[in-house]
């Protein structure tokens, strides 16, 4: 790997440059419509989708070799770089430009082959009160990592545009990913498989989820998982394929076809929060 193709991959967050995701914020001759600023945002999405995953999955490939081959320590901010932990990515605030916070993310959906069908933003409410819960299409909003080491997310979207899309359904087709259909219980989401238990063959318990690890093109990809100690103590986190655990629906175990041997196997990971920074 090129350390120069893995500097790019570690600027680069979930949806859209930010850059690109504030351009309607700047000064132009006419003011473009919703639908436009959308289109705009997801051309600018899928470019990125095309530029990065080559680089990415050439980075997964070398993490996969890193952590079957060998028993030493992987660290996740030089082994893979641009990772964001979904731990960490829950309950940072939205940002506009303008208006400055706007709510904060609450969840993500994940769809086919994992990836980020969905943001869930919290609307705030009223001092706490009545919060509600919008499922944003990731072309929305850009998440980048600021110098401090901290997660920002940033969005073209009003105050308004979450309030009328929360009330009154009027900016559906432009805002929502889904309706209602996140909530359901079999619909996996970063909130719901992190903290799960992991069970193998005979539904024997294997270890515990801790953290989801996203990719920079929008894709749950691993999920760290702590396997074996007591009580928590000594337990050892490895990272799996997200792919590879079958969710079934909140509160169920995710399922393994790996044996807890096979897991203890794999290199000890150390965790996004202690790791990743740029």
């Amino acid at each position: 790997m090129k350390n120069n193709a893995l500097l790019i991959l570690a600027g680069l967050a979930l949806a859209v440059p930010a850059g690109v995701a504030i351009t309607a914020d700047s000064k132009q001759s006419a003011k473009p419509s919703p639908a436009q600023e959308e289109d705009a945002l997801t051309k600018a999405w899928s470019n990125l989708r095309q530029g990065a995953r080559e680089t990415w999955q050439k980075t997964v490939a070398a993490f996969d070799e890193i952590t079957r081959k060998s028993q030493q320590d992987v660290v996740l901010a030089s082994a893979l770089p641009g990772a964001i932990s979904g731990q960490e990515l829950l309950g940072v605030p939205l940002e506009n430009v303008k208006e400055g916070r706007v709510g904060s993310i609450a969840d993500l959906v994940l769809g086919k082959d994992s990836r980020v069908d969905a943001i869930v933003v919290s609307d705030g409410g009223f001092l706490g009160i009545g919060n509600a819960q919008i499922p944003v299409k990731p072309s929305l909003i850009a998440v980048r990592r600021e110098k401090n080491g901290k997660l920002r997310a940033i969005t073209n979207l009003t105050e308004t545009h979450l309030d009328e899309a929360a009330m009154s359904g009027a900016f559906m087709t432009r805002i929502e990913a889904m309706r209602g259909d996140f909530q359901k219980p079999e619909m996996k989401t970063v909130s719901r498989m992190i903290g799960a238990n992991v069970v193998g063959a005979n539904n024997q318990p294997v270890g515990t989820v801790t953290d989801l690890l996203l990719s920079p093109v929008g894709e749950a990809q691993y999920a760290l998982v702590a396997v074996g100690g007591t009580m928590g103590v000594g337990a050892k986190q490895v990272a799996l394929r997200v792919a590879s655990l079958k969710f079934s629906r909140a509160g169920e175990p995710l399922k393994t076809t790996m044996t807890v041997d096979q897991l203890k196997a794999l290199a000890p990971v150390r965790s996004v929060a202690s790791a990743v920074g740029n």
